[in-house]
């Protein structure tokens, strides 16, 4: 079960990684590429020891349903932010830099 587990997160986080990588590259301006990588790849493992943190100490108290919706919700309100927010100032301040 472990490895289908495995397999199935894989076919799914490969298209997503591909698609992230093409997305920083295009849009984010040649000088600044490294620190979004940079700042991308601490929140995300800060996201990740937050969230087991998290889960461990609460899975008890609240489910792990609850978890579960949380956690899609929290991911939702991070792909509105990165949409709305973080990609078009980047744009901004490549298009400022140029």
């Amino acid at each position: 079960m472990l490895i289908a587990g495995v397999i199935l997160t894989s076919l799914g986080n490969a298209p997503a990684n591909i698609a992230q990588a093409t997305l920083e590259q295009r849009y984010v301006a040649g000088p600044l590429l490294g620190r979004v990588k940079g700042v991308q790849n601490t929140l995300m493992q800060l996201a990740f020891l937050l969230g087991a943190a998290l889960a461990g100490a609460t899975m008890h108290s609240i489910g792990p349903r609850a978890w579960l919706w949380l956690s899609a919700g929290l991911l939702l309100a991070a792909f509105v932010v990165t949409a709305g927010l973080t990609v078009p100032q980047l744009q901004r301040r490549a298009a400022f830099q140029d």
